[in-house]
């Protein structure tokens, strides 16, 4: 049984290679490092980028009311950069360790994602001001 096994161990300790889906040459570049971290870290800035997909995505389909595609672009940007700022506030100084190489993906760049988080803030602070705008247009 399971129980009366003799315990594991390894001799030495494990090391994972990281790739990133965005930036120069995604895909070809890798880092290497010890902490299985960077998969969670990576999954919440594809998360924010989710977001900001999804508001290019309303933008592109400018049907309807456009109060609501406002409203629910600048909900979707401000859902964005808050992720992009809970990943470089709260997730990324947790885990900063050296790696191998000196590169940094830009997903594992705290000062990324803070910059990311204030373009989506950026296009939603446009979504209202577009809101605003087309609201009465007769009115000068």
């Amino acid at each position: 049984s399971f129980e009366k096994s003799p315990p594991v161990s390894l001799s030495v300790s494990l090391m994972f290679d990281w790739t990133t889906g965005i930036g120069i040459n995604p895909r070809l570049n890798f880092i290497r490092s010890p902490v299985v971290i960077w998969d969670k870290c990576m999954s919440i800035v594809s998360q924010g980028l989710a977001h900001a997909n999804a508001f290019h995505s309303m933008v592109r389909v400018v049907e309807g009311n456009a109060d609501t595609l406002f409203m629910n672009a600048a909900s979707e940007l401000k859902k964005a950069a808050g992720t992009f700022l809970h990943a470089a506030n709260v997730e990324l100084p947790k885990w900063i360790v050296e790696t191998t190489q000196k590169e940094v993906f830009p997903e594992t760049s705290s000062s990324v994602c803070e910059g990311l988080a204030t373009f989506c803030l950026a296009e939603a602070q446009q979504m209202a001001i577009a809101k605003a705008l087309t609201k009465d247009k007769a009115t000068p």
